[in-house]
């Protein structure tokens, strides 16, 4: 188990976290974070976030993102601009790594 702080900027506001690694599954390329602290349990009972690589083949994997929560009440919005956030972020790493075989 690890514990360390996440920073990040969500819609241009900072978004700060404390987690726990909770797994590490090497064999089915799996992690699973657990938020203990921080803005998301503002408007969340609970914030886990797990991620597995599935590799398509030689070259190429899928990454599988998956976030569970349960809303403080029903006006709590779903955390699509999470989401969102996390589809950028990838994008980043995929530009990244394919400017670097070249």
């Amino acid at each position: 188990m690890s514990l360390f702080p996440l920073l990040h900027k969500l819609d241009g506001k900072p978004l700060i976290a404390k987690q726990i690694l909770e797994l590490i599954d090497e064999e089915n390329k799996m992690i699973r974070f657990n938020v203990i602290e921080g803005d998301l349990l503002k408007e969340y009972k609970y914030f886990v976030g797990t991620y597995q690589v599935i590799p398509k083949d030689e070259e190429k994997c899928f990454v599988k993102w998956i976030f569970e929560y349960e809303k403080l009440h029903p006006g709590v919005p779903e955390p699509t601009a999470l989401m969102d956030a996390v589809v950028r972020l990838a994008k980043e790493i995929d530009d990244h790594h394919h400017s670097q075989a070249k």
